[in-house]
């Protein structure tokens, strides 16, 4: 038996998550934060625009939760900076995830 998941991020924009339910997905991996914007290396760690929304309406569809950051860090104290980001980020919603927290 295999169990039906998807990763989701900003990138998808607005999720249908009632749709998505429906179609027999029955968890989903949050993107919460990143290390680096990939097109200006300058700019982060930043937290994905639609991760509260996107936690909030999967769980509501009943969805099972994870969350994860993308991790960019180019030294081990990049590492560190962008784990505390990511724990900073994902500390709202933390009653929500009934799953895992990753580093990608």
């Amino acid at each position: 038996m295999s169990v039906r998941g998807i990763d989701v991020s900003y990138i998808q924009g607005a999720v249908d998550w009632r749709a998505v339910a429906r179609d027999g997905v029955r968890f989903a991996m949050v993107k919460a934060s990143q290390g680096k914007l990939l097109t200006d290396a300058t700019v982060g760690p930043f937290a994905d625009p639609r991760f509260l929304a996107n936690v909030k309406g999967a769980r509501a569809a009943g969805l099972d939760v994870g969350v994860y950051h993308y991790l960019c860090a180019g030294s081990v104290a990049d590492a560190e900076r962008e784990a505390a980001f990511f724990v900073k980020t994902a500390a709202p919603v933390r009653g929500k995830i009934n799953l895992w927290a990753a580093i990608d």
